[in-house]
């Protein structure tokens, strides 16, 4: 009796947070420009099939999420869990929405090429909120990771191993929040050096910014994009897991996400 009205419980908070997500994106597709930088990264690792963990701060979750996300179809009014095919709005416009450096404008039909969706999966927490995060991120089309960037360290690592071996021979996307879900905030949690190194996988940096944007009243300062905000994207250069120095490799990782934001931070501001 309690698991089905636990249950029901997550249903509600799950198609609340369902049609409150789809409609935040589609405003955002729909009036805001994206500026990217390094998207000849991106496209050569995958073109080279690597297999590499995307790492962010959580604060930039909205902002970078919402460029890959597909938008769920609703059946009147609401997410229809079980029938419903997740697709890209019409509306959003790769050709006046998507700005990219000169030297990467080659590049370009090749990234908006890769289905993101379908050889990414994101790590999400073993918590019962991260249950609701994983269902919603399901309908949006991502595979899905159970663990943590900090504690359940095995678990996540035993799962991202377990996605990349099913990917053997192709491209493959782990996305990990830098900070976890609890933070310290713009502090690299142990367990994405210790990931990566037991994967032999690549490290991503990355990181963004919006202007105009709000700024959310919480532990990591999270920013989301007013409508019509140009939001700058930033990927770094990859980084190599060789070595079995973990604070060495965590303080790289740090240093190139701070970096890749101030480079977004310019971005926006023009």
């Amino acid at each position: 009796m309690f698991l089905r009205e636990n249950d029901r419980q997550i249903e509600h908070r799950l198609r609340i947070a369902s049609f409150t997500v789809s409609s935040l994106l589609a405003i955002m597709r729909r009036s805001c420009r994206y500026y990217l930088d390094g998207v000849s990264i991106i496209t050569r690792l995958f073109l080279e099939k690597r297999h590499v963990i995307l790492t962010f701060w959580h604060r930039n979750l909205v902002e970078i999420l919402s460029f890959f996300l597909k938008i769920p179809v609703f059946t009147h009014g609401w997410l229809d869990l079980k029938t419903d095919v997740a697709r890209e709005i019409p509306s959003f416009s790769y050709a006046g929405r998507i700005k990219v450096r000169e030297d990467e404008m080659a590049m370009l039909p090749a990234f908006l090429s890769i289905p993101f969706s379908q050889v990414s999966a994101v790590m999400v927490s073993a918590s019962q909120d991260g249950e609701i995060v994983s269902r919603l991120l399901e309908q949006f089309g991502f595979s899905v990771v159970r663990g943590s960037s900090g504690s359940h360290g095995l678990r996540a690592a035993l799962g991202v191993i377990q996605y990349f071996r099913n990917r053997t021979g192709l491209p493959a996307c782990v996305i990990m929040i830098a900070d976890g879900s609890r933070g310290p905030a713009c502090k690299l949690q142990k367990g994405i050096p210790f990931v990566a190194r037991l994967t032999k996988s690549l490290i991503i940096p990355c990181s963004s910014a919006s202007s105009p944007s709000l700024t959310v009243p919480s532990w990591d300062r999270m920013t989301v994009p007013m409508p019509f905000s140009r939001i700058g994207i930033v990927f770094g250069n990859p980084i190599e897991t060789t070595t079995d120095n973990y604070d060495k490799l965590a303080y790289q990782t740090e240093f190139a996400i701070n970096a890749c934001c101030e480079k977004a931070l310019r971005i926006v501001k023009g």
